[in-house]
């Protein structure tokens, strides 16, 4: 029994690593996530679009933060239009070559990630897990 316990909680070990390891350093540079999210819609998960997406989220605002803006199904739908949600900001992690940070605040709270970019596939790494996600350039829908 003790033996089957230890090998379980070593495969939960192994494979929580490899989850982790998907979305380790090194990640973006403050001004690359500035250049990337500013401006522009990001979609989740990654390559989705319109109603496969989870969340179409607007960066608006400057290139440090300004209002998070949800698309749902844009601003001339009456039933489900844009909404604002939030605040976004980026900060750097204070290091040498500084990693960019990014907070998302919403009334449930905030929640601050780091960017991963592997040649395209883009993630934000934080406490509550990775998210996947492509860009669209400007504040349009997926």
């Amino acid at each position: 029994m003790k033996r089957a316990m230890l090998t379980g909680v070593a495969l939960l070990a192994l494979v929580s690593g490899e989850a982790l390891a998907a979305c380790g350093a090194p990640y973006m540079s403050e001004a690359d996530v500035k250049t990337l999210l500013a401006g522009n819609t990001v979609c989740s998960p990654r390559n989705c679009s319109a109603g496969s997406c989870e969340w179409q989220e607007q960066h608006r605002g400057g290139p440090a933060g300004g209002e998070l803006w949800d698309y749902k199904r844009g601003p001339g739908n009456t039933m489900d239009p844009e909404q604002k949600v939030g605040t976004w900001s980026i900060t750097g992690d204070g290091g040498i070559v500084s990693a960019g940070k990014v907070a998302h605040g919403y009334k449930s709270g905030t929640f601050v990630y780091n960017v991963k970019d592997d040649g395209g596939n883009h993630s934000f790494c934080g406490a509550n897990g990775e998210f996947t996600f492509s860009v669209k350039s400007g504040a349009v829908g997926c």
